[in-house]
């Protein structure tokens, strides 16, 4: 019994490829651009959403019997994963001029959100402590528990969202770091500060 409660949670890290290729015409499209603007900076990274984590879960859910809590009808084991990561469209750019004539670029970045669950149904397996249980709409209630276990564990999986916004973080130096390197002249100098949204409130 003890074994069929423990979890058994896989963390991968997303490799953020398909964010980068999806605006790898926007450099293109700014390779004329001479000068660093918040207007041009907002235009590099507005990606929408981009999942920068994901966890993968090969779990264990429980499901109580309807017409009493207290009994278990069936433990359900299955496959799923969630992702994690940042509306890139709400990504807030300011740029001043500080007294050392150097230019200072804060990026402030949003919270970090968890998408919809997904689980493989085909992945379903149960074991029955209740006979009753075992109908034609087990692998439905099935499904609509897992989906609802990875979203009350994965909401207290503080590594997801560390994870995914050290991600995010990257994410940004990747795309505006270099375009402020190719922008930078003898007489102006760009430094880049990332926080979150939380730092800023500070």
């Amino acid at each position: 019994m003890k074994k069929l409660k423990k979890a058994i949670i896989a963390i991968v890290v997303v490799v953020i490829v398909l964010g980068i290729l999806s605006i790898s015409g926007i450099f293109d499209q700014t390779e004329d651009v001479q000068i660093v603007t918040e207007s041009n900076l907002h235009k590099i990274i507005e990606v929408s959403q981009l999942s920068t984590y994901e966890c993968v879960y090969n779990d264990i859910c429980t499901v109580m019997d309807e017409d009493d809590s207290s009994k278990v009808a069936y433990y359900c084991k299955y496959k799923g994963r969630v992702k994690a990561g940042i509306d890139f469209t709400k990504v807030d750019i300011k740029m001043e001029e500080q007294e050392s004539g150097e230019y200072l670029i804060t990026v402030t970045l949003p919270k970090v959100t968890l998408d919809d669950p997904e689980v493989d149904i085909d992945s379903l397996k149960y074991m029955f402590q209740e006979k009753k249980a075992n109908d034609g709409t087990v692998s439905g209630e099935a499904y609509k528990a897992c989906i609802q276990d990875i979203k009350e564990k994965s909401k207290s999986e503080t590594m997801i969202y560390k994870t995914a916004q050290q991600n995010a973080e990257n994410t940004i130096k990747g795309l505006v770091e270099p375009f402020v390197r190719n922008a930078e002249t003898s007489e102006d100098h760009y430094k880049v500060k990332i926080i979150t949204s939380e730092e800023n409130a500070k």
